[in-house]
């Protein structure tokens, strides 16, 4: 239990840039199931590289402080090189060299299964960059929709806790957008794979040849679509975070402007003092009620406090007059210079 609740803490600062937890050996995600850690201050995707500020890394049973690290993504996952490939060809065709009816029977067998994973790895390829081209179409389309949700905070009329979060998270979309957006143009100029050569084919067209260059082939075509398959999921990765704190941002924005949440029963009561006009310019009924109720019994001086600029402090201040008796003084705080930064009008009791 404590063991998943900690893989649980390490998933979901693996989400924030800052005090972050990763996996080198899965190329900055984490699930727990690896054998190293790293925890770091704060970390930067930029498509083929990862970089690490201030970092403490683990494997296994040996720990190293880094003030600055990059991870490559050929590093985790390379591209196979020529000599590793001809040689595993090579061995490949190695127990077939017999020139001799069975064996051709047998290299037949084999290069119609190749051809099917050949056409598997192509297929995953093709899906990949399809996903990948998708996702940098409605990045681009989300970037113009976090550009108008900046425009509406700049342009709220007061900060408060959710437009502070609404900030926070239009930061993180930045930052996750740029990552999605980086992996997918990484992933289109990866080249450089082995292919297999027709000319060896002109030069000896047997079935042990033809099985080689097949075997070419495959190797090649499935360490591409492992890559390529990795790239993608990263770039989904951030995809899907950037998706999902764009809406969070847009929500805390939605309910801020449509006061939505009172933030009265949020924050600690302040004795004697009612918000009775929110920043919206709303009536505030059980803050009302609330003074009303103790307007009965007071005796002293009552406080109405809002801005110069306020136009329904007037209006309140009537309305308060006809309940009042001749113990009861009322006095207009106004701030002339705007210093509450809001639109809220503040009934206080007493000194």
């Amino acid at each position: 239990m404590v063991i998943k609740f900690f893989v649980w803490v390490g998933t979901i600062l693996n989400w924030s840039p800052i005090l972050h937890i990763s996996s080198d050996s899965d190329f900055g995600s984490y699930n727990g199931k690896n054998s190293d850690i790293r925890f770091t201050l704060f970390t930067l995707s930029l498509g083929q590289n990862k970089y690490y500020v201030i970092s403490l890394f683990k494997s296994k049973t040996t720990w190293k402080l880094n003030l600055l690290e990059k991870l490559d993504f050929f590093d985790i996952c390379p591209i196979s090189q020529q000599n590793d490939i001809d040689d595993k060809s090579s061995k490949y065709v190695q127990p077939y060299k017999s020139d001799n009816d069975e064996n051709d029977k047998k290299l037949k067998l084999h290069i119609e299964l190749l051809k099917e994973k050949i056409t598997q790895s192509r297929t995953r390829i093709s899906n990949s960059y399809t996903k990948m081209n998708s996702y940098r179409s409605i990045i681009l389309a989300l970037a113009a929709v976090g550009v108008y949700l900046l425009t509406e905070i700049v342009r709220a009329s007061s900060i408060n806790i959710l437009i502070v979060l609404s900030s926070i998270f239009l930061i993180l979309f930045t930052f996750y957008g740029l990552s999605a957006f980086l992996q997918v143009t990484f992933a289109l100029k990866v080249k450089a794979f082995v292919k297999s050569s027709f000319k060896e084919l002109k030069q000896d067209s047997t079935s042990l040849q033809l099985a080689k260059s097949f075997y070419i082939d495959f190797l090649s075509l499935n360490n591409e679509s492992q890559i390529t398959v990795s790239i993608t999921k990263n770039a989904e990765k951030y995809f899907n975070r950037s998706f999902i704190v764009l809406v969070a941002a847009w929500l805390c924005l939605f309910v801020s402007k449509n006061d939505l949440l009172d933030y009265n029963q949020l924050l600690p009561p302040v004795i004697n003092e009612y918000i009775v006009i929110n920043n919206q310019q709303k009536l505030q009924s059980k803050q009302l009620a609330k003074f009303l109720n103790v307007l009965d019994t007071y005796e002293g001086k009552i406080y109405v406090i809002s801005n110069k600029s306020n136009p329904k402090v007037d209006t309140l201040i009537e309305l308060l007059k006809p309940n009042m008796n001749i113990k009861q003084k009322l006095e207009h705080i106004s701030m002339k210079t705007d210093t509450l930064h809001t639109n809220i009008v503040v009934l206080k009791y007493g000194e």
